[in-house]
C-alpha cells in the first residue's frame, strides 16, 4: 500500500511540474503573440501612411493642353 502511495505521489509531482512548465511556456507565448500583434499593427499603420504619401502628388488633369499644364506646374 505504501509503495502505491509513493508511486502516486511521484506521479502527482510530475504532473504538477509539467503543468507549471506548460503554464510558464503559455505565458511566454502570450507575450510573444502580443508583441507580434503590436508590431503588426504598427507595420499596417506605416504601410497605410506610405500609401497615402505616395498618392499625394498623383494628380491627373484632363482637358488641359500640355503647354498650359507646364505653366500650372511651374
Amino acid at each position: 500500500m505504501c509503495e502505491k502511495y509513493e508511486d502516486m505521489k511521484k506521479t502527482l509531482e510530475t504532473i504538477t511540474m509539467t503543468s507549471h512548465n506548460l503554464q510558464e511556456e503559455n505565458n511566454n507565448l502570450k507575450s510573444v503573440v502580443l508583441d507580434l500583434q503590436t508590431r503588426s499593427e504598427k507595420i499596417e499603420h506605416d504601410i497605410n501612411e506610405l500609401e497615402q504619401y505616395s498618392r499625394r502628388c498623383c494628380l491627373e488633369f484632363k482637358g488641359i493642353l500640355y503647354e498650359k499644364m507646364k505653366i500650372l506646374i511651374s
